[in-house]
């Protein structure tokens, strides 16, 4: 009987290591799943594909209103896309004023100008009042300095309203954090 007791005892204990090991089988593929969920959850980024892509339409409408005259004895040549980024920037801000003056909207004041500009286009919104801004449809921008690290900008910017009225103005725009700012504004005409 100890014989036979004996064989249902190893019997049993070999169901229990069957058993055990079935669950730690288990348990490591459910421990190996969640590894894989959490390592491609945090390790995924985003598609290039999706970043680097060409500006869209309402970009290029924008900066369409912007023409660069070519001025040669610059110390360094004005890239196409530092043009680019230029004319948007002086485009935006001028937006920015205008949004100001009509809506109270002060905040792209922040994003588009810096130091003395800063100060003179708030000053300008709180010397405007509700009184409509010019609506200005065509901008012509000279260049007249860029400097070799490229971060500063001069130029004498011509600007003509709707209504056909020209002005002219001298700014100098500084690129901060990867952003084009108006730093100094001077109407000249």
């Amino acid at each position: 009987m100890s014989r036979e007791i004996s064989a249902a005892l190893a019997r049993l204990k070999r169901g229990v290591a069957v058993v055990g090991i079935a669950i730690a089988v288990i348990l490591s593929l459910i421990g190996v799943a969640i590894g894989s969920a959490v390592i491609m959850a945090t390790t995924t980024g985003a598609d290039p594909r999706d970043v680097l892509h060409e500006p869209q339409s309402g970009f290029e409408r924008e900066t369409s209103a912007v023409a660069w005259n070519h001025v040669d004895g610059l110390v360094r040549s004005l890239e196409p896309s530092t043009q680019r980024d230029v004319g948007s920037a002086w485009v935006r801000s001028i937006s920015a004023v205008e949004r100001a003056i009509t809506e109270g909207d002060r905040g792209g004041i922040d994003v588009w100008f810096s130091g003395p500009a800063h100060d003179d286009a708030v000053a300008l919104v709180e010397l405007s009042g509700s009184r409509p801004a010019p609506d200005w449809s065509e901008h012509e921008i000279t260049p007249s300095f860029y400097s070799l690290d490229g971060q500063v900008l001069v130029a004498a910017i011509r600007r003509v309203s709707v209504s056909g009225e020209p002005d002219l103005v001298r700014a100098v725009f500084i690129l901060r954090d990867g952003n084009w700012r108006v730093e100094h504004l001077i109407r000249t005409a």
